[in-house]
């Protein structure tokens, strides 16, 4: 599968206090890989967010807190490739939670 030179990046950031949302798109070189993706959305967050920190991270997105908002980044033009993790944290989740 080619991977494209480009591709979109939202982030959503909603504010815990009001519920306001705000939502950026940029346009980023596309990341070659999950490591890459993941530097990338920390990386692009921080721009916005510079106090936001790194929550979770799964399947082409990620989340962030920051003192008044939570952030969602994500590339809704890339494949979901899954949350990084071993085989037995995988099935233990499933078994846990479901599919």
């Amino acid at each position: 599968m080619l991977t494209p030179s480009a591709t979109t990046l939202r982030i959503e950031a909603r504010d815990l206090d009001t519920d306001e949302r705000k939502c950026s798109e940029l346009r980023v070189p596309a990341p070659g890989d999950v490591h890459a993706q993941r530097r990338q959305l920390c990386d692009c967050v921080g721009n916005l967010h510079p106090e936001a920190r790194m929550r979770s991270f799964a399947g082409a997105a990620a989340t962030f807190l920051d003192g008044t908002h939570l952030i969602v980044a994500h590339y809704p033009d890339l494949p979901k490739t899954g949350r990084v993790g071993t085989q037995g944290e995988d099935e233990l989740q499933t078994a846990l939670f479901g599919p």
